[in-house]
């Protein structure tokens, strides 16, 4: 499906289009930053071509306000590398209900932000990267066993 015409990145398109009744441009938040860059990067990684008209609508509005985006971007950003990082630590990792697939979905989310947010010229920075980097190492051998069989997690 083509995300333009997805009625919740319609809708935060729209908001973030109209000028406040005191002439302002409104400001981003991390929340409407979210619902755009998840299926934006999404998009992006499925098909770069595909994801074009959507991606040149964001970057128009990030045009007319910049610096608001940038701070909006890094909270997103920032935020969800936490969530990830947090939930690589091993000795959640090693519980013996601990939820594989959520965590496997949310680095999905995570990494669609990235790519958005790279193609938005408002990447992460070296910091995040280095600390989804780690994480990931963390996590790998849990998913090598989680996929293996019967939770034969490492210590």
């Amino acid at each position: 499906m083509d995300i333009l015409e997805d009625p919740d990145f319609q809708a935060v398109l729209a908001d973030l289009s109209k000028e406040r009744k005191d002439g302002k441009l409104p400001r981003p938040n991390r929340f409407q930053v979210r619902a755009l860059l998840v299926p934006l990067g999404a998009e992006l990684l499925e098909d770069e071509a595909a994801a074009g008209p959507a991606l040149e609508r964001v970057r128009a509005l990030i045009a007319r306000n910049p610096e608001s985006w940038a701070r909006a971007v890094d909270d997103e950003l920032s935020l969800a590398v936490t969530e990830h990082v947090r939930s690589c630590d091993p000795a959640y990792l090693r519980h013996p209900k601990y939820d594989f697939p959520y965590t496997v979905d949310a680095r999905a989310r995570l990494e669609a932000r990235l790519r958005a947010a790279e193609a938005l010229d408002l990447g992460a920075d070296g910091a995040l990267l280095d600390q989804i980097e780690r994480a990931d190492e963390l996590l790998a051998p849990f998913l090598d066993a989680h996929r293996d069989g019967p939770r034969d997690t490492p210590h």
